[in-house]
């Protein structure tokens, strides 16, 4: 049940539009019609593992439509690891954020996040394009960030100081180049 409220309807062939006004409107959902499911033709982001399996075992040609598909598949298992492949990286970062500023830190997580975007989009072109195995442009994200994570942890462990200071110093020089660009 709805209160209180306006239903706007528009209709584009003949220009046309209007309101309804309503202290109380009963919205039927046919929940057997919502439920059931479509047997028609399924987008590749809406196919499971074993149905993209299918379609690439049955694939004849190596066009854009199979490295779409595959692309698919390996995006559906590169995502979900690349939130441990951040959190490697985040730990470390967060235990030597105390010696900086707290949003030197925000700052440089957005940075990181940039960077695995980029990578992660580039990957995802040349993969669809057939330029490299999709393979490569989903998982190599997941490893440079994986991997760096790993090394500033086990070098947290340690408890060897991370050495930021280039990435402080490039900071600083985009600032300064904005600042005087902002002047002119």
């Amino acid at each position: 049940m709805l209160y209180n409220g306006v239903i706007y309807q528009v209709d584009l062939k003949n220009r046309l539009a209007n309101s309804i006004d309503f202290e109380t409107y009963k919205v039927r959902l046919d929940i057997k019609k919502a439920l059931t499911l479509k047997r028609g033709h399924k987008n590749r982001m809406e196919m499971g593992i074993a149905e993209l399996r299918q379609y690439l075992n049955n694939s004849t040609r190596r066009d854009a439509n199979y490295y779409n598909a595959l692309m698919e598949l390996y995006k559906k298992f590169s995502i979900p690891i690349a939130c441990f492949a951040l959190g490697f990286l985040a730990v470390p970062l967060g235990i030597q954020s105390r010696f900086a500023k707290r949003s030197f830190s925000l700052l440089l997580g957005l940075i990181f996040i940039l960077v695995y975007h980029l990578l992660l989009s580039a990957g995802m072109v040349f993969g669809e394009t057939g330029a490299y195995p999709p393979v490569i442009g989903m998982w190599v994200p997941n490893i440079v960030f994986g991997g760096l994570g790993l090394y500033l942890l086990v070098k947290t462990a340690n408890e060897s100081q991370l050495r930021i200071n280039p990435i402080t110093n490039l900071i600083k020089f985009i600032k300064s180049r904005l600042a005087g660009y902002e002047g002119v």
